[in-house]
């Protein structure tokens, strides 16, 4: 009782101080009003300890019902505070004005880097049932006192994206999430570090009207912040406004695949000015434990993170394979007359011991199988008998296989066109389907019957949205493409690599190519 009398004082104490400040007749009678109703409740708390009752009295039935009465009274005469303060601020800012702000705000962010984004829509979520132990942990740790800032960290495969794309959506429903960062290898916004700030910025202003108001007001003052280094983006564009806000809720912001940020410097940067301020928001953070990433969290000003390590799981692999064949088996066009089960228990767990642990593998040779192009049955025929998951003793041995058996779908006769694509997928250019045949000099109906069978490793735009790039599904197709051991006939070879090179000197040098600058999605 003694801290909750205190926590009461303090809020009288600095009501009256905001009664001195303002000159708004108006506000200073709410602000009047506010402090008499908390000071009314206060008296009434502080007659039931001033009494010396024993502490099982105090607990009684009676008092109990009217400390509890008085806390719901303060709570709403906090919440009509609130609205009258964020009324008062929204007279003094016209609404063209914050139009303005956020619209500066918007054409600095990026908006496909959020979870929910149109670019989000082939992310997988985690199959319910599976990784709850993590999902457990996250939950805890953003609702319980400890440090602000967590490092979840796995090798490539593991189902780190899936899992904080599955914490995002809880957090939205719950109305706790503050803003959420995607960086993808090779986008042209969302491997931008300098996006980050704005993005989480614009999230925040978008959901919190009192956040919305507070960056209007830094943004009118000078939207040259913009423009500033990350680290003084980040103060003044977000701790700056949200401790103007005085939002007081327990927001979380998640950023994933920092690995995939442009620069590693970049990235070193996101992690000191993020572990370097005392915001009250939880921030999330996932990536690879790439060498530098981890050296960063090791630093004195970054050792307070928690860390949380993900590990593959075969059973949760399982319960996915399990549910994802059943539902191929139900819904897929060419197996209405496929008898139940499908596939047999046996090849199920030929399937999960072949994953080794990665939910890449997983997730691959489901889309891979749930092609609507090809017989599902084919499909797992395809990986079964093709796929040799003993050709080293390298834990992405299957998944190399895997991979190798998918490109090798494609018919010869456009190998040579789907080498110069994965070329220039590899040089991280983020190009639309029309621009890469005008790249190639080749018809678009050529890309398109290159790419016929990659979908379940390529992100290929549908022709209703030419103008999107296209991306690799994973980082660690990039990874396999980029390693010649593992992509053996399909590896990025310097030939291929210098092609790319000339024809971006070609684009550049003659005006009939124009525009030479690539359509990004």
């Amino acid at each position: 009782m003694r801290t909750l009398l205190n926590n009461i004082s303090r809020q009288l104490n600095s009501v009256n101080a905001a009664s001195s400040l303002t000159t708004s007749i108006e506000s200073k009678q709410w602000i009047r009003e506010f402090s008499e109703n908390l000071k009314r409740e206060f008296d009434i708390i502080s007659a039931i300890r001033e009494k010396g009752i024993p502490n099982q009295i105090l607990k009684s039935d009676d008092n109990v019902k009217v400390i509890e009465e008085a806390i719901r009274n303060i709570d709403d005469h906090f919440k009509a505070f609130l609205l009258n303060l964020i009324i008062a601020m929204d007279r003094k800012l016209d609404h063209a004005t914050v139009a303005a702000a956020i619209q500066i705000l918007h054409a600095a962010a990026s908006t496909e880097a959020s979870y929910n984004s149109g670019d989000s829509y082939d992310r997988p979520s985690c199959h319910p049932r599976t990784r709850t132990e993590y999902l457990s942990f996250l939950e805890t740790w953003s609702c319980e006192p400890g440090p602000g800032i967590l490092w979840m960290y796995g090798p490539a495969g593991t189902g780190k994206s899936s899992i904080a794309q599955t914490f995002c959506t809880q957090l939205h429903g719950e109305c706790r999430l503050g803003a959420s960062f995607f960086f993808k290898r090779g986008h042209v916004s969302r491997e931008n570090a300098l996006k980050l700030v704005p993005t989480v910025a614009y999230h925040l202003a978008i959901a919190y009207p009192e956040f919305k108001i507070a960056i209007t007001q830094v943004l009118g003052r000078d939207p040259s912040k913009l423009d500033q280094t990350l680290q003084m983006q980040f103060q003044s564009l977000i701790i700056d406004p949200y401790e103007t806000a005085n939002l007081g809720l327990p927001l979380v912001v998640v950023i994933d695949g920092l690995d995939e940020c442009e620069r590693e410097d970049f990235q070193q940067e996101i992690i000191r000015t993020l572990a370097g301020s005392q915001l009250p928001l939880r921030l999330l953070i996932v990536s690879r434990p790439e060498p530098h990433i981890r050296d960063t969290f090791e630093e004195p000003s970054s050792k307070h993170a928690s860390l949380l390590e993900i590990h593959g799981s075969q059973d949760d692999i399982r319960t996915y394979f399990v549910a994802r064949l059943e539902n191929i088996r139900a819904t897929h066009k060419s197996m209405h007359l496929t008898p139940s089960p499908w596939p047999h228990t046996a090849i199920i767990e030929q399937l999960v011991r072949r994953s080794s642990g990665h939910f890449i593998y997983a997730s691959t040779v489901i889309k891979f199988i749930e092609d609507e192009d090809t017989s599902p049955i084919d499909g797992l025929e395809i990986v079964l008998d093709k796929t040799n998951a003993h050709d080293s003793g390298s834990p992405l041995a299957a998944l190399d296989s895997l991979y190798l058996q998918i490109l090798n779908t494609v018919p010869p006769a456009n190998r040579f066109t789907l080498l110069r694509i994965l070329s220039i997928v590899a040089a991280r250019l983020s190009f639309s389907l029309p621009y890469v045949a005008r790249f190639m000099n080749i018809r678009i109906d050529q890309v398109h019957r290159a790419l016929r069978r990659l979908h379940s490793v390529l992100e290929i735009p549908v022709p209703e949205y030419p103008n999107l790039s296209l991306l690799v599904q994973s980082a660690s197709f990039m990874d396999f493409l980029n390693d010649p051991v593992r992509s053996k006939d399909f590896a990025i070879t310097e030939d291929l690599q210098h092609w790319v090179t000339l024809s971006m000197a070609r684009c550049y040098s003659e005006p009939h190519l124009s525009p030479c600058d690539p359509i990004l999605g």
